[in-house]
């Protein structure tokens, strides 16, 4: 094959013509030549085509998401001003600017989703996460919980679980009713750099870092632990709260946390910084282990219904 002056050497394996390709490197893309081998005109399987090649000349009008100059962009974005253009593709995502099906010329139906990773909530933080092992297990029978802390919002999710060995599952509950991080840092723990864990991480894009060795304090989490921690003990001593509840106490104050304004964050909370929603507390009218009542409408006369309870979360 022939493209203006230059030879391209096809294999050929009895069947069909082809050329072996690799993936370029980032310094090959800038020091090489580029040619184009696909024709831009339609596919007509009954119509014998002249094969047109030709090589690309790149251009700073080429650099934009897609190989598309920014005038292709504005059509694509309504004719907005160029400044909004740019200032667009700087503040939003192009993670799959190309489909494979779109340059297919026999068309099929898709029955998974080819981008997972479109559809779910993505989170404008870094999260730091590890895993904390309290003393004694919850009144559920868990033995530790996985946190999870934003680096720059301060937002806290905890998760309860029966072994070390669940991480990876939480990870999915994590992304499934939060969102998915940006990115995660965690320290070497083998669950949080496992196959399970770092194929999730892949599956829906978001970037993985490590803590040095021997460096706890890279990581958010840790110092997110100990604030935590604290937190639930004084509560729990403050309402005479039996310690095996201590699983439904770190959910609760976790959720406390969310919704307390920080000198950090010019007074906001972590809720707003990371949804932009202002947080309704409401939901916090009683204290954790209050006394209360609750109605079980099922129940027959001539009793009441109500019944006695403690408040947990």
């Amino acid at each position: 094959m022939k493209i203006e002056d230059r030879k391209f050497p096809l294999c050929f394996d009895g069947r069909k013509t082809f050329i072996n390709i690799r993936r370029p490197t980032p310094h090959e893309l800038d020091i090489l030549e580029v040619f184009e081998l696909t024709s831009p005109d339609a596919f007509e399987p009954d119509i014998k085509h002249e094969m047109t090649m030709s090589r690309v000349i790149k251009s700073k009008d080429q650099e934009y998401p897609g190989g598309l100059t920014i005038e292709q962009w504005q059509a694509r974005l309504g004719l907005a001003p160029k400044e909004v253009i740019k200032r667009t593709l700087d503040a939003t995502t192009q993670l799959a600017i190309n489909v494979v099906v779109e340059n297919r010329s026999i068309g099929r139906r898709h029955y998974k989703s080819r981008f997972p990773f479109l559809r779910e909530k993505r989170l404008n933080d870094e999260f730091h996460t590890d895993t904390y092992f309290p003393s004694l297990p919850t009144n559920d029978g868990n033995t530790c919980s996985q946190l999870f802390i934003g680096r720059n919002t301060d937002y806290m999710h905890i998760n309860l679980m029966k072994t070390e060995s669940h991480s990876a599952q939480v990870l999915q509950d994590f992304g499934r009713n939060i969102g998915i991080p940006r990115a995660l840092k965690s320290d070497n723990a083998a669950t949080e750099t496992g196959l399970e864990w770092t194929n999730w991480c892949r599956k829906y894009r978001v970037k993985t870092t490590t803590t040095e060795p021997h460096s706890p304090w890279q990581n958010k989490a840790e110092r997110g632990i100990g604030d935590l921690s604290r937190m639930v003990k004084r509560n729990m001593q403050e309402y005479n709260v039996p310690l095996s509840r201590h699983g439904w106490y770190q959910l609760h104050c976790a959720r406390i946390r969310n919704h307390l304004a920080s000198r950090k964050l010019k007074w906001r909370t972590p809720v707003e910084q990371l949804t932009g929603d202002t947080p309704d507390i409401s939901k916090f009218r009683f204290h954790f282990w209050e006394s209360i009542e609750y109605l079980v409408p099922t129940t027959k006369q001539p009793m009441s219904g109500w019944k006695k309870g403690r408040f947990l979360a």
